[in-house]
């Protein structure tokens, strides 16, 4: 290491006393700041601000008063209650403007409402109301026999935010058992097995606690991610450190000789480590969606938690519990006597052999899995990120049977009329009824609402006469209109721009959904002389996809290079930083091809209960391509790092691999096991949107830790020789 370095470390050795009291005091505070401070809000996703669809929602929410993400509706069934409950309803919670009957389901035995909440309602204050009006709707159905169940993007929203948070409160747990069974047969010592675990839970309470006292925001996805992704590179880093220390003690003159030498090799691995994950998940700061880039400030201190615990506060603790880490001696010898080194040691010869076949072999196996890539799709998915057994989405499909399904999420589409004209004026509602009734015959569309389109017997000329005796009316500013005549709302208040609003057939068919967006824009085309803009979640969740995805290209170069820069300076070799940041598409591609095959096709689906939507979701691909690249790095760079110290030390090729791997093979393997332990939990939750993320993870672990490191790696490096650490002037 660098002569800085050098003299740093073992100054920190030896000042371990006043390093565990700063770790103590940071997770008092943070202990405190948990339990005293309030609870931070779910920021709302935004971004994409050029589109289209963000100009409807600001002026859905400037000029009409509408959230445009808060939908709700009110489904009951059973004994209808008496007008007196929906009232007193609507009276205790001043959260709801007015509760809309919807015509198409007013059966004695089922009825649906909507739900019109007040303009300042936010969308992320909704999961903390919903559970209330909940628990109300459950007791008002109790004294009138009915059953009341909530659906729209607002309840998806709730169920989603109410999965994730019993996800981990049993998940983590069984996690951590696994992870500290897999430590405990891998050292043998109650101790060492304990140490990364608490290094994994001191993190995460250090961070929330950070998260809570600091300006930084977050959102349900980033709460998720913070929680695996914080647990299991602390308890990784806490491994790599840990089982390095142990094998330097022996060779090293006293404790502290050791704890220096094991900070300066396995410390220096864990930096570069978490510089490579910092680089990966820094890219997602690039597209315009808040989201991303609250999930990526997110995780990248979570990152820097990780990497302090165990560059810093881990070596404190060794230092003082170092003569009780291998307790109990006898298991510890007994594990010891089982010559794990040994056995990787003739598995590295035996590849390094062969290595065009195993080469061969490895290559063919990872094409393979790649396969379903090319016909990869992907979609933007909204009620489907709650699990089946939500509430709102049982409601939905009850719904969605009676074809009412688009009427929970709906596209807005705003029409502005050219100036001096006003919409409501005769040429404005000609164009009005020539457009909603191209819209009515599409075949995508179950239903239009708008000045020309809201009564079934209605016809042109009995819609022109409404509205103009409804303007004799206005005239005389009567305080009674709105409420007798909700069509004052469908325009604004200059009355030159009108609120149309479309309901698709199928929601859950997100082509059909934008191809009435498709229709809508070709039937602006051609009638250019007004203004037509479209909008809704399911067009916002487009934008956010197209955003995503624009810079694509960009990303994976900063990734790239940055990853090539880092390794550069710490291999001091050209090829091997290329070869390393090129197979760690390897495992993403394979886990795309296997989430394709599972989603898209519905390989499996029986066994694993999962959904066949047709399509990947659209925010899969980009987050496990950050989230892994930066993780399966950590394997590349120990394995790599063993090995190149053994050919520094003067071993030839395949010398070198065999020692590097003979020594890096069991670690790789636990932490392996470790992650498949941390992440196994989200590939079984009840949450579409956990599972599908968690398989993805849990598939590219798989093949990042058999196929690539234990076939490809090696055979790979052994065909490659010395040109391994070539670089210029040698």
């Amino acid at each position: 290491m660098p002569s800085s370095a050098s003299k740093l470390i073992p100054a920190l050795t030896r000042q371990y006393r006043a390093i565990l009291w700063i770790w103590l005091v940071l997770i008092a505070l943070s202990l405190l700041s948990l339990q005293l401070l309030p609870q931070k809000v779910m920021t709302e996703s935004t971004g994409a601000r050029q589109s289209e669809a963000f100009q409807v929602m600001e002026t859905l929410r400037t000029e009409f008063g509408l959230q445009m993400g808060n939908t709700l509706a009110l489904l009951l069934e059973g004994k209808p209650p008496p007008p007196a409950v929906l009232k007193a309803l609507s009276s205790q919670n001043p959260q709801i403007k007015a509760l809309l009957p919807v015509p198409e389901l007013q059966k004695p035995d089922q009825r649906l409402y909507l739900l019109e909440l007040q303009p300042s309602f936010q969308f992320v204050e909704g999961p903390e109301w919903i559970k209330k009006l909940r628990q109300s709707l459950k007791q008002l159905g109790k004294q009138h026999h009915f059953q009341a169940s909530l659906t729209g993007n607002l309840a998806f929203y709730a169920d989603i935010m109410q999965e994730s948070e019993s996800y981990f409160s049993l998940s983590e747990f069984f996690a951590l058992s696994a992870a500290f069974g897999i430590l405990f047969l891998s050292f043998g010592g109650l101790l060492a097995s304990f140490l990364p675990i608490l290094m994994g839970l001191s993190s995460l309470i250090v961070f929330q606690g950070f998260l809570k006292i600091s300006s930084l925001e977050t959102t349900s996805l980033s709460a998720t991610l913070n929680s695996l992704l914080g647990l299991a590179l602390a308890v990784d880093y806490s491994l790599f450190w840990i089982s390095r220390f142990r094998e330097e003690r022996p060779k090293q003159a006293g404790l502290e000789q050791a704890l220096v030498s094991t900070t300066q090799t396995a410390g220096k691995t864990i930096l570069v480590s978490a510089l490579i994950v910092f680089s990966s998940i820094g890219v997602l700061l690039i597209p315009d969606i808040s989201g991303m880039r609250i999930m990526a400030l997110n995780l990248c201190g979570v990152i820097f938690f990780s990497m302090l615990h165990a560059f810093l506060f881990l070596p404190a603790l060794v230092r003082i519990l170092a003569p009780a880490l291998d307790w109990p001696q006898s298991l510890t010898r007994w594990l010891k006597n089982w010559d794990r080194t040994a056995a990787w040691q003739a598995y590295a010869r035996h590849i390094t052999a062969y290595p065009k076949r195993y080469f061969a072999l490895s290559l063919g196996l990872i094409l393979l899995l790649c396969l379903p890539v090319l016909n990869m799709k992907l979609w933007d998915p909204v009620q489907t990120l709650a699990s089946a057994q939500a509430e709102s989405v049982q409601a939905y499909e009850k719904l969605a049977k009676q074809g009412l399904g688009g009427k929970m999420v709906p596209l807005y589409v705003l029409i502005q009329a050219p100036a001096p004209t006003q919409i409501k004026s005769p040429a404005g509602l000609a164009y009005l009824d020539q457009f909603s009734r191209y819209l009515k015959a599409q075949p995508q569309v179950e239903g239009v609402l708008g000045l020309m389109s809201w009564h079934p017997d209605f016809k042109k000329a009995d819609y022109l006469s409404f509205y103009q005796n409804l303007e004799l009316l206005e005239k005389f500013s009567a305080p009674w209109l709105p409420t007798f005549f909700p069509q004052t709302h469908w325009v604004n208040a200059q009355g030159t721009t009108h609120l149309l609003t479309v309901f698709p057939k199928d929601i859950m068919n997100i082509e059909s959904v934008h191809q009435i967006s498709d229709a809508i824009r070709a039937y602006a085309q051609k009638h250019p002389e007004y203004q037509v803009r479209t909008g809704g979640v399911m067009e916002r969740a487009r934008d956010f996809s197209q955003e995503m995805y624009r810079h694509t290209g960009l990303m994976i170069a900063l990734v790239l290079g940055a990853i090539f820069i880092i390794l550069f300076g710490y291999m001091k070799a050209v090829l091997l930083p290329i070869k390393a940041g090129l197979m760690n598409f390897v495992p993403i591609l394979g886990a795309f091809g296997i989430l394709t095959a599972i989603y898209q096709y519905g390989w499996f689906s029986t066994y694993l209960h999962t959904p066949v939507n047709g399509a990947v979701s659209s925010m899969i691909p980009m987050t496990l391509f950050c989230i892994l690249f930066g993780l399966s790095m950590d394997y590349e760079v120990l394995i790599l790092s063993r090995i190149s110290e053994a050919y520094a030390e003067g071993l030839e090729v395949r010398e070198a691999i065999v020692k590097g791997m003979a020594h890096s093979g069991s670690v790789i393997s636990s932490a392996a096991l470790i992650f498949l332990a941390l992440f196994l939990p989200a590939a079984l939750s009840h949450s579409p949107a956990i599972r599908e993320l968690g398989i993805g993870i849990v598939a590219a672990l798989l093949l990042d830790a058999t196929v690539l490191r234990l076939l490809w790696v090696p055979s790979f490096m052994m065909l490659m020789g010395k040109w391994n650490w070539w670089k210029p002037g040698r």
